[in-house]
């Protein structure tokens, strides 16, 4: 089964223009209990052209690439269910129908989004599913079918637009209620208010590059670990050292000091080997 986390399994984002498959007749190949495996290549391509999203839509339903990381965070996004239990689908309910589907931005913009498992499961069967004469998807409570290319749409949710968007908004989120300095906090904000919400950052020619929206950890505690605490305590050590030039410091974690501290009582009570 075809992993949500797997964009290799997933079809091109965004159809800016009709399909060029023109020697194609789709009727001669759908409903005819054909596998989506053994079709041409040029069917194959018809296919995956139904299941991209139009430019059009892809406008006013996903953020633009260019929107800073502030106004992604204040972006309106639909909710997505977090998993299948609290997802409320009706037993037996069937998802793929025959019915043409409705583009219905209004509805695609408030309706709770499938969680992943569903949509794994969407992924891993949307083309055989067209092939089988099935043209739309139906979600739970509502009576109007949505296009196929909505699977799209909510796979780009989960994988791009939500992570990116929950980790800048925990870290503004962290940064405005900290004891930061006003005038460091409107910097930082500043800076976010510049910066793209898409791209991945480079550290120069040659160099790998790294996810933008993993700059969001920073904005919080939990970047925090041996390493950093290390540099931070020999940066400070340093520090005091030129500030009192007349004094001997050392500046010890707690860690180290509280083992200093039981080895030597048990080396009073004589349970230690010098």
């Amino acid at each position: 089964m075809a992993e949500l986390g797997d964009t290799a399994t997933l079809d091109p984002l965004i159809s800016s223009t009709p399909s060029t498959h023109v020697n194609i007749h789709p009727d001669d190949w759908r409903n005819q209990n054909y596998r989506f495996e053994d079709i041409p290549a040029d069917m194959q391509g018809h296919v995956h052209t139904q299941l991209q999203i139009p430019i059009v839509q892809a406008s006013i339903l996903l953020p633009e690439p260019k929107l800073s990381v502030l106004d992604l965070i204040s972006t309106f996004a639909p909710p997505i269910s977090p998993s299948e239990d609290q997802y409320a689908a009706p037993t037996n309910h069937c998802y793929f129908s025959t019915a043409i589907g409705v583009p219905d931005i209004e509805l695609m913009s408030r309706i709770t989004v499938p969680p992943r498992s569903i949509i794994t499961e969407f992924i891993s069967s949307v083309k055989q599913q067209y092939l089988n004469g099935y043209n739309s998807i139906r979600v739970p409570n509502e009576t109007t079918p949505l296009p196929l290319w909505a699977i799209r749409f909510w796979s780009t949710l989960h994988l791009e637009v939500e992570p990116r968007r929950s980790a800048w908004s925990a870290g503004v989120n962290w940064l405005q209620a900290s004891s930061i300095a006003p005038a460091e906090i409107h910097k930082t904000l500043d800076a976010l208010m510049a910066m793209p919400w898409t791209d991945d950052i480079s550290a120069g020619p040659g160099r790998s590059s790294f996810q933008k929206h993993s700059l969001a950890q920073f904005l919080s505690r939990y970047w925090l670990g041996e390493e950093q605490m290390d540099h931070a305590v020999s940066s400070l050590e340093r520090k005091l050292r030129a500030a009192l030039p007349s004094r001997e410091i050392f500046l010890l974690d707690t860690i180290f000091t509280c083992t200093l501290m039981h080895i030597y009582r048990e080396d009073r009570n004589g349970t230690t080997p010098r």
